[in-house]
């Protein structure tokens, strides 16, 4: 689920750098409209995106046969864990989207997003890997959210991952919301 997060985030990074080069963004300030509702506006499209797209992911491991021993409370907690990491990463594509200059540059500079899940625990076992390429993989913070949701759904214990998880995505919210709101400002008024 981790790697359907980060690849829908993308069309963040997309939309938010063709409204700015679009002029948009001016129609909406000559109107009574907050500056910070496009930005707003793009990550709440993009956590719908993301809950469809969980939702479809969740919906086709049932009919392949998956069978989650969680309880109510393990299926909160994966799906809240889910939805903190698909706000921040959001947050995230929306940054992407502002440093972009072209729509084409949004799209190659969120590539990166992309392809985080496949340097961690999502796809295959750090004890599988290289040396420091398992030390990577063990420690950055897209492994702890699928470790996390992979233990809860199973209902094994989650150990550190789960707190991991929240403390990492949490902390990035704090550092990326703000910062996306100065550069939003700066590019809007640019």
């Amino acid at each position: 689920m981790t790697v359907a997060v980060t690849f829908n985030s993308t069309a963040t990074s997309v939309a938010v750098c063709s409204d700015l080069r679009e002029g948009i963004v001016e129609r909406f300030r000559s109107m009574p409209v907050r500056g910070s509702a496009v930005l707003v506006g793009h990550v709440v499209a993009a956590l719908v995106r993301h809950a469809v797209s969980i939702t479809v992911m969740i919906g086709v491991g049932f009919l392949v046969g998956f069978r989650p021993q969680a309880g109510f409370g393990q299926w909160c907690a994966a799906l809240g864990i889910l939805l903190l990491f698909a706000t921040a990463v959001s947050w995230i594509a929306a940054i992407i989207g502002m440093l972009a200059r072209t729509v084409e540059g949004a799209s190659g500079l969120s590539m990166p997003l992309v392809f985080i899940p496949y340097v961690g625990s999502a796809l295959v076992p750090p004890s599988t890997m290289p040396g420091g390429l398992r030390a990577f993989a063990e420690n950055q913070p897209v492994s702890h959210v699928a470790d996390a949701v992979r233990a809860l759904f199973t209902g094994t214990p989650a150990g550190d991952s789960a707190w991991l998880a929240v403390a990492w995505w949490a902390a990035v919210i704090v550092v990326v919301v703000p910062l996306a709101g100065r550069l939003f400002r700066r590019r809007a008024a640019g």
